[in-house]
C-alpha cells in the first residue's frame, strides 16, 4: 500500500475543485458544485478526504448520520490512485466517525457491475440486503443496497 497522509474532514470550499475532478472521473451522473455546497452546509453530512503523499486529494467519502444510522452517499478515489487502499481507508474512517456520532448501523448503495467496490464493502463487513431495480442511469443498472449492522457506538 502506498504511504498516505491521514484522512481529514473537508470543511473548506477551496477543496471543492479536487472533489469535483474525482467525482467527474468516477461517476456518469456526478454531483454538481451546488450539491457539494449543500452537503458542506448540512450539519448531518460528513465529507472526508485523503491526500496522497504529494499533497493531492486522492479520494473522498460523503456520509451522513441521522438518528442511529450512517448512510454512506459517495465513495470516490482518483482513477490513477485506485487499488492502493485509499477507498478502504476512507470507508473505515467514515465508519469510525459514524460510531463516534452514535451510529449503530451503516448503509450504502453500489452499482451491480462495480465488483471491486462490492468486494471492498463485503470485506469490511457489509452485507447485500436489497436490490433497487434499474436504479442507476447512464447506463441503466440495478443498485445493490448493503448494510453493516454490527457498528457499536464508542
Amino acid at each position: 500500500m502506498t504511504p498516505v497522509a491521514t484522512v481529514f474532514a473537508v470543511r473548506q470550499i477551496t477543496d471543492l475543485p479536487a472533489l469535483l475532478r474525482i467525482e467527474l472521473a468516477s461517476f456518469s451522473r456526478p454531483w454538481t458544485p451546488a450539491m457539494f455546497q449543500q452537503a458542506f452546509a448540512d450539519p448531518h453530512t460528513i465529507v472526508l478526504a485523503v491526500r496522497d503523499t504529494d499533497g493531492t486529494i486522492a479520494g473522498f467519502v460523503v456520509g451522513r448520520v441521522v438518528a442511529d444510522e450512517l448512510e454512506i452517499l459517495i465513495v470516490a478515489v482518483d482513477p490513477d490512485r485506485r487499488r492502493q487502499g485509499m477507498g478502504q481507508r476512507l470507508v473505515l474512517a467514515m465508519l469510525d466517525l459514524g460510531r463516534e456520532q452514535g451510529a449503530r448501523a451503516a448503509s450504502l448503495e453500489v452499482r451491480r457491475s462495480n465488483r471491486a467496490a462490492r468486494r471492498l464493502y463485503e470485506r469490511l463487513g457489509f452485507q447485500r440486503e436489497a436490490v433497487r431495480q434499474a436504479y442507476y442511469q447512464d447506463p441503466l443498472e440495478d443498485g445493490l443496497i448493503y448494510w453493516h449492522r454490527a457498528l457499536s457506538p464508542s
